[in-house]
């Protein structure tokens, strides 16, 4: 069967590709064809005929049959129509991906239409290029549906580049809006470019910064008022608000050190204030407290070292005046032994304390002199001698200054006074013997030889010795007792003989 084609002109177009590449093939295997004019191409039918003949083959060509002259020729008629299909598939094929890139774009300004200025012009001349290059395409004018089709893919990258102009425009308008805190203005600039590139993440970015621009301003302005009203915290507060939106401005961060720097002076300078109040209402505890509050502001200042010292002598003064307190009350209760040991320990913090120094002494005094009376009333019988009733007489004397501050040394003095008198008054004593027994009181006198006699004699304890010729010495130790209610007895007589 022939193959025919719709049209003359597709016929025409088709042998417009055919014949360059048969010429080429005809010049490239040296063989010479006459070619007609365009106009007489145009008026072929192609019609390839096979007939088996013995040794011929005939192709037919406006009803006319011209004979082919050998085997090589009818080969390179077939090589030209392979070329020919070739080229058509790799036309057709470069024509579709271009289509393709085209509709893409077409679909997805179907759904965003772009803002770019003269977009609504550019998308109809996008339209009638690409209905001319359909057009084209169905005609088997490939060269022509190409050429349109890449008129309208050129719009399109055209319109693309605009776009893409166009949104790093408006992104960097939005980017200087914000820096200059222009609300409106970044948020236009960058509704537009987010508008021309939905789902850039540089966009998004900058668009949820510009929504903290609004906190921004005003944490600006509440510093201000902060700092203008003396509020430093509130301003630092503030200022570290505005750091977090907008990190890198350096002029914040200089204030921030410097109103840090100035707040750290004033909470040092109330944290000492309060440690010296505290000195001076007597309050360690607050006073430590302060001075652990000024540390963290300024641990290193002098004023710390200095107020720890006045706080450790506070310590030191305080338990002072609580052990000088403690012996005052051991005064008035006329406990010197407590007494002496708070004093004691308070001159070991410090010794400088004059009256201390003299409670002591004098509470050292009335413990020596209560201690030495004490003995003298527990062995009441040696007052009876008297080198040691003048001692005590001694004694006595010197405490008469002692006896004001202590009325239990008055009692023992008193004592003692009453205990002299009874162990120096002579009481009765009956000595019985035989007659014939001389007795001699030792280191008293002699008694002589008596039966029943009555002597007087001094409260303590005597030697009676009795003496007879011809018999062996008597000693009697006899006790004196002051006050007796009966008179004391005592017998001598010698009767063992030697």
């Amino acid at each position: 069967m022939p193959v025919m084609y719709s049209s003359q002109s597709a016929g025409v177009k088709l042998l417009k590709h055919i014949v360059p590449a048969a010429l080429s093939f005809c010049l490239f295997c040296g063989s010479a064809y006459s070619v007609s004019t365009d106009s007489e191409m145009a008026s072929f039918i192609v019609q390839p005929i096979v007939e088996s003949k013995t040794s011929d083959q005939v192709f037919r060509v406006d009803n006319r049959t011209h004979h082919l002259l050998s085997q090589d020729d009818e080969m390179v008629i077939g090589a030209i129509a392979q070329a020919s299909s070739d080229s058509q598939k790799s036309e057709s094929e470069h024509y579709k991906q271009i289509l393709a890139r085209v509709d893409e774009a077409l679909t997805a300004w179907e759904t965003r239409r772009s803002i770019v200025p003269g977009f609504d012009q550019s998308l109809e001349f996008i339209l009638t290029s690409r209905g001319k290059a359909e057009a084209a395409f169905f005609d088997v004018d490939y060269p022509e549906a190409i050429r349109l089709i890449e008129q309208a893919l050129a719009e399109v990258e055209y319109i693309f580049q605009l776009e893409e102009d166009f949104y790093y425009i408006n992104l960097k308008i939005a980017i200087n809006a914000f820096e200059a805190e222009d609300v409106e203005g970044a948020q236009d600039a960058i509704t537009l470019a987010l508008a021309l590139r939905p789902n850039s993440k540089e966009a998004e970015f900058w668009q949820q910064q510009i929504i903290q621009l609004p906190e921004l301003i005003a944490a600006r302005q509440v510093a201000i008022a902060a700092r203008n009203e003396g509020r430093l915290q509130d301003e630092i507060d503030a200022l570290y608000r505005v750091l977090k939106i907008k990190p890198n401005e350096e002029e914040v961060k200089t204030r921030i050190e410097a109103a840090s720097r100035e707040l750290q002076d004033q909470r040092f300078k109330r944290a000492i204030g309060e440690v010296h109040q505290a000195l001076s209402s007597q309050d360690v505890e607050k006073a430590r407290d302060a001075l652990t509050k000024a540390q963290r502001f300024k641990a290193s200042h002098p004023e710390i070292t200095r107020l720890k010292q006045s706080i450790e002598e506070l310590v030191r003064d305080l338990e002072v005046a609580k052990l000088i307190q403690a012996a005052a009350n051991g005064a008035i209760q006329d406990d010197w032994i407590a007494v002496q040991q708070s004093l004691t320990l308070a001159l070991k913090l410090n010794p400088k304390l004059i009256d201390a120094i003299e409670g002591r002494d004098l509470a050292n005094s009335i413990i020596d002199a209560q201690s030495r009376f004490d003995d003298y009333l527990a062995r009441p019988d040696r007052l009876s001698s008297k080198n040691i009733v003048d001692a005590l007489h001694k004694e006595l004397e010197e405490a008469q200054v002692l006896l004001n501050y202590s009325p239990r040394l008055q009692t023992a003095v008193s004592d003692l006074e009453v205990e002299v008198v009874k162990w120096q008054t002579e009481v009765p004593v009956r000595v019985i013997s035989d007659g014939k027994t001389h007795i001699v009181v030792r280191r008293v006198g002699i008694i002589g030889v008596v039966r029943d006699r009555e002597i007087m004699l001094k409260p303590g304890t005597y030697r009676f010795e009795g003496s007879r010729r011809g018999y062996r010495n008597k000693l009697v130790v006899v006790k004196v007792t002051p006050y007796a209610n009966e008179v004391a007895e005592v017998t001598v007589i010698c009767d063992e003989r030697v």
